[in-house]
Protein backbone atom coordinates (compact mmCIF):
# COMPACT_ATOMS: atom_id res chain seq x y z
CA UNK A 1 0.00 0.00 0.00
CA UNK A 2 2.78 2.40 0.91
CA UNK A 3 4.62 1.56 -2.33
CA UNK A 4 1.49 2.29 -4.39
CA UNK A 5 1.08 5.65 -2.67
CA UNK A 6 4.74 6.49 -3.32
CA UNK A 7 4.18 5.70 -7.01
CA UNK A 8 1.18 8.07 -7.12
CA UNK A 9 3.26 10.81 -5.46
CA UNK A 10 6.00 10.32 -8.03
CA UNK A 11 3.46 10.39 -10.88
CA UNK A 12 2.01 13.69 -9.64
CA UNK A 13 5.48 15.22 -9.41
CA UNK A 14 6.42 13.99 -12.91
CA UNK A 15 3.20 15.36 -14.43
CA UNK A 16 3.70 18.78 -12.86
CA UNK A 17 7.27 18.84 -14.16
CA UNK A 18 5.78 18.38 -17.66
CA UNK A 19 3.17 21.08 -17.16
CA UNK A 20 0.30 18.61 -16.71
CA UNK A 21 -2.28 18.87 -13.92
CA UNK A 22 -1.90 16.48 -10.98
CA UNK A 23 -2.01 16.54 -7.20
CA UNK A 24 -1.53 13.62 -4.84
CA UNK A 25 -3.41 14.00 -1.55
CA UNK A 26 -1.98 12.05 1.39
CA UNK A 27 -4.85 12.19 3.86
CA UNK A 28 -4.38 12.19 7.61
CA UNK A 29 -6.80 10.53 10.03
CA UNK A 30 -10.52 11.16 9.47
CA UNK A 31 -13.03 11.07 12.31
CA UNK A 32 -15.44 9.16 10.06
CA UNK A 33 -14.75 5.42 10.25
CA UNK A 34 -13.66 3.84 6.98
CA UNK A 35 -12.43 0.54 5.68
CA UNK A 36 -8.92 1.53 6.77
CA UNK A 37 -9.76 2.88 10.22
CA UNK A 38 -12.98 1.14 11.23
CA UNK A 39 -11.05 -1.56 13.11
CA UNK A 40 -9.25 0.92 15.37
CA UNK A 41 -10.25 0.74 19.02
CA UNK A 42 -10.08 3.44 21.66
CA UNK A 43 -6.55 2.42 22.68
CA UNK A 44 -5.28 2.84 19.10
CA UNK A 45 -7.03 6.18 18.72
CA UNK A 46 -5.55 7.41 22.01
CA UNK A 47 -2.11 6.35 20.82
CA UNK A 48 -2.52 8.26 17.55
CA UNK A 49 -3.72 11.33 19.46
CA UNK A 50 -0.75 11.07 21.80
CA UNK A 51 1.53 11.23 18.74
CA UNK A 52 0.04 14.61 17.84
CA UNK A 53 -2.48 13.59 15.17
CA UNK A 54 -6.11 14.62 15.67
CA UNK A 55 -9.01 13.31 13.53
CA UNK A 56 -10.44 15.47 10.76
CA UNK A 57 -14.13 16.29 10.75
CA UNK A 58 -16.03 16.22 7.45
CA UNK A 59 -16.13 20.00 7.11
CA UNK A 60 -12.42 20.28 7.88
CA UNK A 61 -11.58 17.57 5.38
CA UNK A 62 -13.61 19.19 2.56
CA UNK A 63 -12.00 22.56 3.25
CA UNK A 64 -8.55 20.99 3.08
CA UNK A 65 -9.48 19.25 -0.18
CA UNK A 66 -10.38 22.60 -1.71
CA UNK A 67 -7.07 24.02 -0.49
CA UNK A 68 -5.20 21.09 -2.03
CA UNK A 69 -6.84 21.68 -5.41
CA UNK A 70 -5.83 25.36 -5.30
CA UNK A 71 -2.25 24.56 -4.28
CA UNK A 72 0.63 24.54 -6.76
CA UNK A 73 2.22 21.66 -4.90
CA UNK A 74 2.16 18.19 -6.50
CA UNK A 75 1.96 16.34 -3.13
CA UNK A 76 0.11 17.63 -0.07
CA UNK A 77 -0.72 16.18 3.35
CA UNK A 78 -4.06 17.42 4.65
CA UNK A 79 -3.93 16.42 8.31
CA UNK A 80 -4.80 17.89 11.68
CA UNK A 81 -1.47 17.98 13.48
CA UNK A 82 -0.79 19.11 17.03
CA UNK A 83 3.01 19.76 17.27
CA UNK A 84 2.85 20.42 20.99
CA UNK A 85 1.89 16.78 21.48
CA UNK A 86 4.56 15.23 19.26
CA UNK A 87 6.30 12.45 21.13
CA UNK A 88 10.05 12.41 21.69
CA UNK A 89 12.08 11.79 19.68
CA UNK A 90 10.12 13.67 17.00
CA UNK A 91 9.98 11.63 13.75
CA UNK A 92 12.30 13.13 11.09
CA UNK A 93 9.36 13.88 8.76
CA UNK A 94 7.78 16.16 11.38
CA UNK A 95 10.82 17.86 12.91
CA UNK A 96 10.45 20.96 10.74
CA UNK A 97 7.12 21.67 12.44
CA UNK A 98 8.66 21.91 15.92
CA UNK A 99 10.41 25.06 17.01
CA UNK A 100 14.12 24.78 17.83
CA UNK A 101 14.11 25.75 21.53
CA UNK A 102 11.24 23.39 22.32
CA UNK A 103 13.04 20.55 20.57
CA UNK A 104 16.28 21.19 22.42
CA UNK A 105 14.49 21.27 25.77
CA UNK A 106 12.70 18.01 25.07
CA UNK A 107 15.93 16.34 23.95
CA UNK A 108 17.77 17.54 27.04
CA UNK A 109 15.07 16.08 29.27
CA UNK A 110 15.18 12.83 27.28
CA UNK A 111 18.98 12.54 27.69
CA UNK A 112 18.78 13.43 31.37
CA UNK A 113 16.50 10.46 31.96
CA UNK A 114 18.78 7.96 30.25
CA UNK A 115 21.17 7.41 33.15
CA UNK A 116 18.64 7.51 35.95
CA UNK A 117 17.49 3.87 35.94
CA UNK A 118 20.96 2.37 36.31
CA UNK A 119 21.85 4.84 39.04
CA UNK A 120 18.63 4.08 40.92
CA UNK A 121 19.59 0.39 41.05
CA UNK A 122 22.79 1.11 42.96
CA UNK A 123 22.67 -0.17 46.51
CA UNK A 124 19.23 -1.80 46.18
CA UNK A 125 18.62 -5.44 47.13
CA UNK A 126 18.28 -7.58 44.02
CA UNK A 127 14.55 -8.16 44.49
CA UNK A 128 13.85 -4.42 44.71
CA UNK A 129 16.13 -3.66 41.76
CA UNK A 130 14.41 -6.24 39.60
CA UNK A 131 11.00 -4.87 40.57
CA UNK A 132 12.15 -1.36 39.68
CA UNK A 133 13.25 -2.48 36.20
CA UNK A 134 10.02 -4.40 35.66
CA UNK A 135 7.96 -1.38 36.70
CA UNK A 136 9.89 0.72 34.18
CA UNK A 137 9.15 -1.79 31.40
CA UNK A 138 5.46 -1.88 32.30
CA UNK A 139 5.25 1.92 32.46
CA UNK A 140 6.84 2.34 29.02
CA UNK A 141 4.62 -0.39 27.56
CA UNK A 142 1.57 1.41 28.95
CA UNK A 143 2.66 4.64 27.27
CA UNK A 144 3.06 2.90 23.93
CA UNK A 145 -0.37 1.29 24.21
CA UNK A 146 -1.94 4.49 25.58
CA UNK A 147 -2.95 2.73 28.79
CA UNK A 148 -3.47 4.89 31.90
CA UNK A 149 -0.61 3.28 33.87
CA UNK A 150 1.74 0.32 34.05
CA UNK A 151 -0.78 -1.47 36.27
CA UNK A 152 -2.68 -2.34 33.08
CA UNK A 153 0.31 -4.35 31.82
CA UNK A 154 0.47 -7.90 33.20
CA UNK A 155 4.13 -8.96 33.65
CA UNK A 156 3.49 -12.51 32.43
CA UNK A 157 1.37 -11.65 29.38
CA UNK A 158 2.94 -11.84 25.95
CA UNK A 159 3.48 -8.56 24.16
CA UNK A 160 1.43 -9.89 21.24
CA UNK A 161 -1.53 -10.60 23.51
CA UNK A 162 -1.17 -7.13 25.01
CA UNK A 163 -1.64 -5.63 21.54
CA UNK A 164 1.91 -5.03 20.32
CA UNK A 165 2.73 -5.25 16.64
CA UNK A 166 5.98 -4.66 14.77
CA UNK A 167 5.63 -0.87 14.88
CA UNK A 168 4.71 -0.57 18.53
CA UNK A 169 7.41 -3.11 19.42
CA UNK A 170 10.02 -0.83 17.85
CA UNK A 171 8.54 2.15 19.68
CA UNK A 172 8.80 0.30 22.99
CA UNK A 173 12.39 -0.62 22.19
CA UNK A 174 13.19 3.04 21.48
CA UNK A 175 11.60 4.15 24.73
CA UNK A 176 13.45 1.55 26.76
CA UNK A 177 16.72 2.45 25.06
CA UNK A 178 16.14 6.04 26.12
CA UNK A 179 15.17 5.06 29.65
CA UNK A 180 18.11 2.71 30.22
CA UNK A 181 20.81 4.18 27.98
CA UNK A 182 21.38 0.67 26.56
CA UNK A 183 21.83 -0.18 22.89
CA UNK A 184 18.94 -2.57 22.27
CA UNK A 185 18.24 -4.57 19.09
CA UNK A 186 15.03 -3.77 17.25
CA UNK A 187 13.86 -7.35 17.93
CA UNK A 188 14.32 -7.16 21.72
CA UNK A 189 10.55 -7.20 22.39
CA UNK A 190 10.18 -10.42 20.39
CA UNK A 191 13.40 -11.95 21.78
CA UNK A 192 11.99 -11.49 25.30
CA UNK A 193 8.25 -11.74 24.64
CA UNK A 194 6.79 -10.81 28.05
CA UNK A 195 7.37 -7.75 30.26
CA UNK A 196 8.79 -10.00 32.98
CA UNK A 197 11.33 -11.66 30.66
CA UNK A 198 12.29 -8.36 29.05
CA UNK A 199 12.76 -6.79 32.47
CA UNK A 200 14.98 -9.71 33.49
CA UNK A 201 17.16 -9.15 30.43
CA UNK A 202 17.43 -5.43 31.07
CA UNK A 203 18.30 -6.05 34.71
CA UNK A 204 21.17 -8.33 33.69
CA UNK A 205 22.46 -5.60 31.37
CA UNK A 206 22.10 -2.85 33.97
CA UNK A 207 23.12 -4.69 37.13
CA UNK A 208 26.89 -4.86 36.40
CA UNK A 209 27.00 -1.08 36.04
CA UNK A 210 25.14 -0.49 39.27
CA UNK A 211 27.20 -3.10 41.14
CA UNK A 212 30.54 -1.68 39.98
CA UNK A 213 29.47 1.79 41.03
CA UNK A 214 29.16 0.65 44.63
CA UNK A 215 32.71 -0.75 44.82
CA UNK A 216 33.98 -4.29 45.61
CA UNK A 217 34.02 -3.97 49.41
CA UNK A 218 30.56 -2.41 49.65
CA UNK A 219 29.21 -5.11 47.35
CA UNK A 220 30.69 -7.85 49.55
CA UNK A 221 29.15 -6.45 52.71
CA UNK A 222 25.77 -6.01 51.07
CA UNK A 223 25.93 -9.58 49.78
CA UNK A 224 26.80 -10.83 53.25
CA UNK A 225 23.75 -9.11 54.70
CA UNK A 226 21.57 -10.58 51.95
CA UNK A 227 22.86 -14.10 52.62
CA UNK A 228 22.20 -13.76 56.33
CA UNK A 229 18.67 -12.45 55.81
CA UNK A 230 17.94 -15.41 53.53
CA UNK A 231 19.45 -17.75 56.08
CA UNK A 232 17.22 -16.31 58.80
CA UNK A 233 14.23 -17.62 56.89
CA UNK A 234 15.79 -21.01 56.12
CA UNK A 235 15.16 -24.17 58.06
CA UNK A 236 18.02 -26.32 59.38
CA UNK A 237 20.26 -27.02 62.32
CA UNK A 238 22.20 -24.23 64.00
CA UNK A 239 25.52 -25.98 63.40
CA UNK A 240 24.87 -26.64 59.71
CA UNK A 241 23.60 -23.13 59.14
CA UNK A 242 26.59 -21.61 60.93
CA UNK A 243 29.00 -23.62 58.80
CA UNK A 244 27.18 -22.58 55.62
CA UNK A 245 27.37 -18.93 56.62
CA UNK A 246 31.04 -19.21 57.57
CA UNK A 247 31.94 -20.68 54.16
CA UNK A 248 29.89 -18.03 52.39
CA UNK A 249 31.51 -15.19 54.30
CA UNK A 250 34.95 -16.66 53.71
CA UNK A 251 34.23 -16.59 49.97
CA UNK A 252 33.14 -12.99 50.23
CA UNK A 253 36.42 -12.23 51.98
CA UNK A 254 38.34 -13.73 49.04
CA UNK A 255 36.30 -11.63 46.61
CA UNK A 256 37.02 -8.51 48.65
CA UNK A 257 40.75 -9.37 48.58
CA UNK A 258 40.65 -9.70 44.77
CA UNK A 259 39.05 -6.28 44.60
CA UNK A 260 41.79 -4.64 46.63
CA UNK A 261 40.41 -5.09 50.18
CA UNK A 262 42.27 -6.83 52.97
CA UNK A 263 40.62 -10.21 52.40
CA UNK A 264 39.27 -10.59 55.96
CA UNK A 265 35.65 -9.49 55.39
CA UNK A 266 34.22 -12.81 56.59
CA UNK A 267 36.51 -13.03 59.63
CA UNK A 268 35.96 -9.47 60.81
CA UNK A 269 32.17 -9.55 60.55
CA UNK A 270 31.70 -12.31 63.14
CA UNK A 271 34.02 -14.11 65.52
CA UNK A 272 31.66 -16.79 66.83
CA UNK A 273 28.50 -18.75 66.04
CA UNK A 274 26.65 -16.79 68.71
CA UNK A 275 27.45 -13.50 66.97
CA UNK A 276 26.16 -14.95 63.73
CA UNK A 277 22.86 -16.05 65.27
CA UNK A 278 22.51 -12.82 67.19
CA UNK A 279 22.71 -10.98 63.89
CA UNK A 280 20.16 -13.38 62.36
CA UNK A 281 17.76 -12.75 65.25
CA UNK A 282 18.08 -9.00 64.72
CA UNK A 283 17.36 -9.27 60.99
CA UNK A 284 14.45 -11.68 61.47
Amino acid sequence: YAAANAALDALAIRRQERGLPAVSVAWGLWAEASGMTGHLGQAELRRIARDGIAPLGVAEGLALFDAAMDSALPVVVPAKLQPARFREPVPPLLRGLVRGPARRTARSEHRAGQATLASRLTGLPESEARRLVQDAVRAQAALVLAEPSGDAIEPGSSFRDLGFDSLTAVELRNRLAGTTGLRLPTTVVFDFPTPARLAGHLYQELAPASASASGPADTSLAEAERVLRDAAAAAGSRAGLAELLRRTLAGLGEDASAGGADGTAGEELFTSDEEIFAFIDEQA
